[in-house]
């Protein structure tokens, strides 16, 4: 079956050791009437997209103890974890569906963002042409930030990569294919890593 333009795969990052955060696992932690990683699963699974790949690694028993049971959702569990986030990017796409047109990344401790933000997104990938490869980044006050979503053109150069920490070298090699999708809602390029950051999102009652 050919890939559609609505297969978009999110891609959930839940492996991190939150090493920033102390002994503390930062996704575990509360937040309105679950934690940062479930809001931040609601928020994704209600922008729709065609499946939901959250990849764990630190503490993977907990992290998939809490976690719904549901069709969409799929758990992958990322052995090289330590290595940096590059390898569960690598690990996500690997266990996408073969029908995915798009790897839409996500990272599970940025509780401000909205279902729109990922939605977005993802009608705008729509509106591209399907044999056109093409970054999608969310931008902020024109500043890239995530999530970011990479049609399957980048499937190869993705699981190729060698830098630990991501694809920034991806995107930034390919700029002609890049295209900054302004949020306006500076606040959403906030995720979670230290214990003032939680308390600040406490604090605000968000």
């Amino acid at each position: 079956m050919p890939a559609s333009a609505t297969k978009v795969s999110a891609i959930v990052l839940a492996a991190g050791s939150s090493t920033r955060m102390g002994e503390v696992n930062k996704l575990l932690l509360p937040y309105r009437d679950s934690n940062l990683l479930l809001h931040c699963l609601s928020q994704i699974k209600e922008a729709k997209p065609f499946e939901i790949i959250v990849v764990t690694g630190h503490q993977q028993t907990r992290i998939e103890a809490i976690l719904p049971q549901d069709d969409s959702l799929k758990t992958i569990f990322n052995a090289a974890y330590t290595s940096g986030m590059t390898s569960s990017i690598q690990t996500g796409i690997r266990a996408a569906s073969e029908e995915a047109a798009a790897y839409m990344i996500c990272l599970a401790d940025m509780p401000y963002l909205a279902p729109e933000t990922y939605s977005t997104l993802m009608m705008e990938f729509e509106k591209q042409q399907e044999d056109e490869p093409v970054i999608l980044c969310a931008s902020y006050d024109a500043q890239r930030g995530n999530p970011v979503l990479f049609s399957q053109h980048f499937r190869e150069a993705i699981l190729k990569h060698d830098a630990p920490n991501g694809c920034k070298a991806i995107i930034e090699a390919n700029p002609n294919a890049t295209i900054l999708i302004e949020q306006g809602n500076v606040q959403g390029r906030q995720d979670i890593d230290y214990v003032h950051d939680y308390q600040k999102l406490l604090d605000e009652g968000d």
